[in-house]
C-alpha cells in the first residue's frame, strides 16, 4: 500500500475507528485472541475504498436505539476480524498513529507472539 492511502487510512483509524482485543476461553478456543478493526462514519463510499485499499472487511449499518437518535444521518461500520490483514496494517501504519498508537503496539505484540508460537509449533510437528 502507498504511503498516501497508508495516512489517510491511518488518520481515519486514530479520529473515527477502534482497535480491540479479547481472549476467547471456550473449550475448543481454548487461550485464543480475537482481535477487531473498526472504521465509523456516515459516508459508506469512503468506507467501501477503506475496504477495497485494504483488501477486507464489512460494512454494516449501524443501528439507532433510539426516536431522538434516528433521525441523524444512517451510520456505517467497516468491521475487519481477519488478524492477518490487521497485522500487516498496523506494522506499516502504527507509526502514523497518535490517539490508537499504544492500543495497535499492544496488539502487534500478541500477534507476533502468536505467530512465533504457531511456527515453533509447526517446526516441531515436522521436525
Amino acid at each position: 500500500m502507498d504511503k498516501e492511502k497508508l495516512g489517510y487510512i491511518a488518520g481515519i483509524l486514530d479520529g473515527e475507528g477502534s482497535l480491540r482485543y479479547w481472549q476467547i476461553w471456550s473449550q475448543r478456543h481454548h487461550g485464543s485472541f480475537g482481535f477487531e478493526m473498526t472504521f465509523y462514519n456516515t459516508n459508506r463510499l469512503m468506507l467501501k475504498r477503506i475496504q477495497r485499499w485494504i483488501g477486507a472487511g464489512s460494512i454494516i449499518e449501524k443501528k439507532q436505539p433510539n426516536k431522538a437518535i434516528q433521525s441523524r444521518k444512517v451510520c456505517y461500520m467497516l468491521q475487519i476480524r481477519e488478524r492477518d490483514v490487521i497485522y500487516s496494517f498496523l506494522s506499516q501504519a502504527h507509526h502514523l498513529l497518535t490517539e490508537k498508537k499504544e492500543r495497535a503496539e499492544q496488539i502487534l505484540g500478541i500477534l507476533a507472539t502468536l505467530y512465533a508460537a504457531q511456527e515453533y509449533c509447526q517446526a516441531a510437528t515436522q521436525g
